[in-house]
């Protein structure tokens, strides 16, 4: 049995977060720019800084820990990417803006 993504997230809509359309938001509210040098420096520091915490005995879990999240960082950093330099972030959070009136300021 093959399994596909859009099927697994058109049965778990709503259920699921979806995290290239948080960055499109950052991306909306924030401007590309922003988000993209944060995403950048966040995943480089991150990475390089529990990289380097792992090699002391002493702060391995915490080296350990940062250094996934520099991970995580990195996920968002090429959502980032894709979404600017496809310039589709308003396109991505105008559904959610349809649904909900709060979002829109007068």
């Amino acid at each position: 049995m093959w399994f596909f993504y859009s099927d697994f997230m058109q049965a778990h809509e709503g259920r699921l977060i979806n995290i290239r359309r948080l960055v499109a938001w950052d991306i909306t509210l924030h401007d590309a720019p922003f988000i993209l040098i944060e995403f950048g420096l966040g995943t480089a520091a991150l990475i390089i800084f529990g990289y380097w915490l792992m090699s002391t005995i002493t702060s391995l879990f915490l080296g350990l820990y940062l250094f996934l999240v520099g991970i995580n960082y990195l996920v968002l950093l090429v959502y980032a990417v894709i979404i600017s330099s496809l310039g589709s972030a308003q396109g991505e959070v105008d559904p959610d803006l349809a649904h909900d009136k709060r979002f829109i300021r007068k």
